[in-house]
């Protein structure tokens, strides 16, 4: 991922998952570098965020700001830059970035699947 000053690669053999509580961190190419306190680890997205189908109850709400062109950047522990989700959506106020962040867990990747971000 690009940190805005340089990329970084950062090989992880199995991703981890956050907890109600934990504080990640996200890096976006609008906001960049932001945090926050996970909400939920059972979230499930009201807007048609799943091509038309019902979300499961599977994504991660953080109190994070985000905004329009974060879509797809890293989830991440701020302890051990351990990978935990790729940024999906979040709430918008009119124009203005909103509190609150939604990210897809990559603990429901295959068992052996390598993440590299």
């Amino acid at each position: 991922y690009y940190n805005g000053r340089s990329n970084f690669s950062v090989p992880q053999s199995r991703p981890g998952a956050a907890m109600k509580g934990n504080i990640v961190g996200h890096l976006g190419k609008t906001t960049g570098f932001s945090y926050g306190y996970v909400d939920t680890t059972q979230y499930k997205p009201l807007w048609d965020a799943c091509n038309g189908r019902t979300c499961n109850a599977s994504f991660v709400r953080v109190q994070a700001t985000q905004y329009l062109g974060d879509s797809g950047g890293p989830w991440f522990t701020l302890s051990q830059n351990v990978p935990l989700g790729v940024h999906h959506g979040g709430e918008i106020i009119g124009d203005k970035p909103g509190g609150w962040s939604v990210y897809s867990a990559l603990r429901f990747l295959p068992t052996g699947t390598t993440v590299q971000y």
